[in-house]
């Protein structure tokens, strides 16, 4: 008899939107979405026919979740690493293309671009670096 041993394939988590939750500082911004959410609360009690306990509830939080969506907008992602710049990603992208091809010229092309793109990033890491260094330097002096 043959033993196997299977592991299952790793399910990946769906990233929740991140809102812009330091708009709500803004008193207009607050007005806004309390005139949306009760103008939806609103519409919410006009149709009131569900009788599911769970259709309800998500209609709830739907009159909730939606004028938030709409007033606050999403929270845009920076990269990761201060010092990668646009020029970078565009090679970055642009590498990107070339990965997967199968003949020499493409994978000449890919290696090129990986090469230069190492040391486009290690040149503005040093600079953001020394950037940073100045800056403590500055403040260092000044007393702060």
């Amino acid at each position: 008899m043959m033993h196997c041993n299977l592991k299952f394939k790793k399910l990946r988590k769906t990233a929740k939107k991140s809102l812009q939750v330091m708009n709500f500082r803004n008193e207009a911004t607050r007005e806004i979405y309390r005139e949306k959410t009760n103008k939806a609360i609103r519409e919410y009690n006009i149709i009131q026919e569900i009788n599911d306990v769970d259709n309800r509830w998500e209609n709830i939080i739907q009159c909730l979740l939606k004028p938030v969506e709409e007033v606050l907008g999403e929270r845009k992602t920076a990269a990761r690493k201060e010092w990668i710049i646009d020029n970078i990603v565009k090679m970055i992208n642009e590498r990107r293309k070339y990965k997967n091809s199968t003949d020499q010229r493409s994978r000449e092309k890919y290696r090129s671009l990986r090469n230069a793109i190492n040391r486009e990033c290690r040149k503005s890491k040093e600079a953001f670096l020394d950037s940073i260094c100045t800056k403590v330097n500055i403040q260092l002096k000044s007393g702060k």
